[in-house]
């Protein structure tokens, strides 16, 4: 069954959602699937190497780091200074400008990338629903979830317009980058309640009482503790 539903263009053809960092643009090797599971290392030498290319593709850069921000590398697991170690080491290996501003920019495009890559915020398989298909019946909607209905608001169409908003407006503000940068961009547009937002608010709440948040390091409920690590805390 082919559901058209003209909400994948949209997001590729949104500006919000493309990485702004030089870094983050360059056509690379995309791994596809950069986490510690697939990384070897050398005994004798310390040298490292990486495995497991079944999922490899030319692409911009950013597109390896949407997958490890919402996982072993994102908010849930580490924290901020963890993060820009990370970055820089990768920036340096790459021959690239290591500076403050150059740094920002990238791990700002890698938190964006959160949001469309898989699984990211909209591209998520695995649990009660594909937030980019909501509103839409297709094949593999969960039943008793209100996401498949056509009475379903927002729909996957508007998710992109009120991200596309979010992310317009954590790009304008100095603080709610530093926020994002320090407790991941997910959670800051939880936290506040999706910028003033009540669609996206409301989505927000529902997607975190479906328990599909967790990789943000959201709990089910709002008196719940986050899922985040001790180390990552401090």
């Amino acid at each position: 069954m082919l559901v058209e539903s003209g909400v994948y263009k949209k997001v590729m053809e949104c500006s919000a959602f493309h990485p702004e960092s030089e870094a983050a643009r360059r056509q690379v090797v995309v791994h596809n699937d950069f986490k510690p599971d697939n990384i070897l290392i050398d005994p004798d030498t310390s040298l490292l190497n990486v495995i497991d290319y079944d999922l490899v593709q030319v692409g911009p850069a950013v597109m390896d780091f949407g997958l490890p921000y919402t996982m072993w590398l994102g908010s849930r697991f580490t924290n901020f200074k963890y993060r820009e170690a990370f970055i820089k080491s990768y920036l340096n290996a790459s021959n690239l400008p290591l500076g403050e501003k150059e740094v920002t920019q990238f791990m700002l495009d890698c938190e964006v990338n959160t949001i469309v890559a898989f699984p990211g915020l909209l591209a998520n398989l695995y649990d009660a629903e594909v937030p980019l298909l909501r509103g839409i019946k297709h094949p593999t909607a969960k039943p008793d979830f209100l996401s498949g209905g056509s009475e379903v608001s927002p729909t996957g169409i508007e998710l992109v317009d009120l991200l596309a908003d979010a992310v317009f407006t954590i790009k304008s503000d100095k603080v709610l980058i530093n926020n994002c940068l320090k407790d991941g961009l997910v959670m800051t547009m939880f936290k506040l309640e999706g910028f003033g937002s009540k669609a996206l608010n409301s989505w927000l709440k529902e997607m975190q009482r479906n328990k599909m948040l967790r990789l943000f390091g959201i709990a089910e409920t709002d008196d719940g503790e986050l899922y985040v690590s001790e180390h990552a805390r401090n």
